[in-house]
């Protein structure tokens, strides 16, 4: 119970259940705490005792009992429920109020459009929702609310929610502008999350720069908001941005790599499609690369005559990464050219795919060693490979045993937690028992102090010799009351004939009484019980 109006929340509770509160008359329970089924009966008690108390007249106590009722289903996970006691909530209000636009009214329908946003139905939740925003607006007018700002976000929720994402947006940016006029250049934890909103939205639709942008001000209204201190709203806000960046940068290195490849095709298929020419030298074209490519073509046409114990073999051994190079730029020049141009250079490259054949051959020794070299490291990196799988299973392993004993911690705080309350529950109502016997006991002193009062006042103004003055003070008008009978008669205080003697007390009827009603004063001595009686 960390709030004060926990607490209270917990006594009135107390009090219920103790069947101790002063006053138990029909009435409407708080709700401002955590539910049980406890205070659900409650509820369910007090809107019986409300119901037989107003019939079936409508009254906002009853109103408010059924939304209290709806909240503590809805706390305890129970939506349709909750739903159920929403309506009927809604429809008393509506009888209460009318037309009228009433803030009851609107809060009841927020209610409504949540619980079916819960019961994933946008649809209504949306309808709802919108009727509450026409309903502020009549109550607040074109002035910037706090209220109406909440409404215009609740639609932009379930829009999303929907699918509907430029409604979702739409909605969602007024509600921002809206906040902004309210809290002005301050910044503020509601404008840091509807800008969180956005961002989330606009990643949905697919708009990652935009999503980048909203997310980026969100985290920097945090920053402002905390200051230096570490909170977890910023790395809430970080993780989402390089979440952003991430899908971002996936997005656009999918779309280059599907641009590659699409490329890499299409030159396959010109390549296999077009009829290599034997000519020694490529058709003449206005661009240097070519250009540079005929020359190569030459070259390789002049060297493929040479027999195969060349010493310039040797030579262009070391020009073979040059000429790699040559032929990718080639290829991707490829793309630009004409279909003639494009064969012809599919020409000089097969010429020299045939030339490097063959001083792979003469170079087989060098070759084998490479491939010696080439295994080793793919030994090496295999190793490596499955190093990095073994710790990755490590990590795992460690991950799940983390991950339950976070459950099993989890679960022993609820225990303490339920038996710290039950404990607490105990306590509190014996602290009432006591309370309620003490008040019992206080009373009945009191009584004994007002009956020895009362004694020793006898005591002190009682006459013990047998001899009573009553005086009468005012006669002519206790003599004219005393005609009508108000009252008809005056009675002396008790006095004693003697100390341990009879009890005695006179009673006077100005105008007298019985046969002497109207004509005499009639006066009677009459005999008290006393404690001397027994003597």
């Amino acid at each position: 119970f960390h709030t004060l109006s926990d607490r209270r929340t917990l006594i009135k509770l107390q009090l219920i259940i103790s069947g101790i509160e002063k006053n138990p008359g029909p009435r409407v329970i708080e709700t401002d705490g955590d539910f049980g089924d406890e205070k659900i009966q409650s509820c369910h008690d007090a809107l019986s005792k409300l119901i037989t108390s107003h019939g079936n007249t409508p009254h906002s106590d009853i109103a408010r009992s059924l939304n209290n009722i709806g909240n503590g289903y809805m706390s305890l996970g129970n939506t349709r429920e909750a739903l159920k006691y929403y309506l009927e909530c809604l429809s008393m209000w509506k009888q209460l109020y009318g037309n009228q636009a009433h803030m009851e009214v609107a809060a009841s329908i927020d209610n409504i459009g949540k619980a079916y946003q819960i019961l994933e139905d946008p649809e209504k939740a949306i309808q709802y929702y919108e009727e509450s925003l026409v309903t502020k607006r009549q109550i607040y007018g074109n002035q910037p609310h706090p209220d109406i700002a909440a409404s215009l976000e609740n639609i932009g929720n379930a829009a999303s929610r929907k699918g509907d994402l430029e409604k979702a947006i739409h909605y969602t940016e007024e509600s921002l502008t809206m906040m902004k006029l309210l809290k002005g250049d301050q910044p503020h934890t509601d404008i840091a999350n509807a800008l969180e909103n956005i961002g989330k939205i606009y990643e949905s639709k697919g708009d990652l720069n935009q999503a980048m942008k909203y997310q980026e001000k969100s985290s920097e209204i945090k920053r402002l908001l905390h200051g230096k201190q570490p909170h977890t709203d910023e790395a809430e806000a970080e993780k989402e941005i390089d979440g952003v960046t991430l899908r971002a940068k996936t997005t656009q290195g999918t779309t280059l790599k599907n641009e590659k490849s699409k490329d890499i095709k299409q030159r396959r298929k010109k390549q296999n499609h077009s009829k290599p020419k034997h000519n020694e030298t490529a058709s003449p074209v206005e661009s240097t690369d070519v250009q540079m490519m005929g020359k190569v073509n030459n070259n390789n046409s002049e060297e493929t005559r040479e027999q195969p114990g060349s010493t310039e073999d040797a030579t262009n051994i070391s020009n073979t990464s040059e000429l790699l190079h040559l032929i990718k730029d080639t290829m991707r020049i490829c793309t630009f050219l004409s279909n003639d141009i494009t064969a012809d250079l599919a020409n000089i490259e097969n010429q020299f795919l045939q030339k490097l054949n063959r001083l792979e051959r003469q170079v087989g020794i060098d070759s084998e060693v490479d491939k010696t070299e080439n295994q080793h490291k793919a030994v090496v990196i295999k190793d490596s490979v499955e190093l990095t799988y073994d710790k990755e299973e490590m990590f795992n392993s460690v991950i799940q045993v983390l991950q339950e004993e976070s459950k099993w911690i989890k679960n022993r705080l609820a225990n303490l937690e339920s038996g710290v309350q039950k404990h607490f529950f105990q306590v509190l109502k014996n602290l009432f028992v006591q309370h309620q016997r003490t008040d019992k006991f206080i009373t009945r002193q009191e009584d004994s102090i007002k009956q020895l009062d009362t004694a020793m006042t006898d005591v002190q103004l009682t006459v013990h010799n047998g001899i009573m003055i009553l005086p009468i003070e005012d006669f002519q008008a206790k003599f004219q009351k005393a005609k009508v009978r108000d009252p008809a008669s005056i009675t002396s205080p008790a006095f004693y004939t003697r100390r341990g003697g009879y009890k005695l007390k006179i009673r006077v009827y100005l105008n007298g009484d019985g046969l002497g009603l109207g004509t005499h004063v009639s006066i009677y001595i009459m005999m008290c019980k006393s404690q001397f009686d027994a003597l």
